[in-house]
């Protein structure tokens, strides 16, 4: 085997591991984005209190969305997230 023959297979393994990550990382992200919809689903508006923060279109609703997304994204669990809320807003 050459030089060029294994630059070719350590460049094609590479690319491998890359791949593998790169549907890891897309993993995850899916996963993190059901629970936030799934959190979305369970958070009653402090606005229109009748719906979930999923369902409505006021602009607390959508910073609640914002603050459940950089939570999931510091590696929060979904209590964790609860509890932040309710020593935030209350509970409704």
């Amino acid at each position: 085997m050459t030089r060029l023959d294994c630059l070719k297979c350590l460049l094609s393994y590479r690319s491998f591991i890359l791949l593998i990550f790169q549907n890891f990382e897309y993993s995850l992200a899916s996963i993190d984005s059901k629970r936030e919809q799934n959190l979305f689903k369970e958070i009653r508006c402090l606005v229109c209190q009748s719906q979930t923060i999923h369902e409505s279109n006021s602009e607390l609703a959508e910073d609640i969305k914002l603050l459940i997304r950089e939570k999931v994204s510091a590696g929060k669990t979904d209590h964790e997230i609860k509890q932040f809320l309710v020593e935030k807003y209350g509970e409704w």
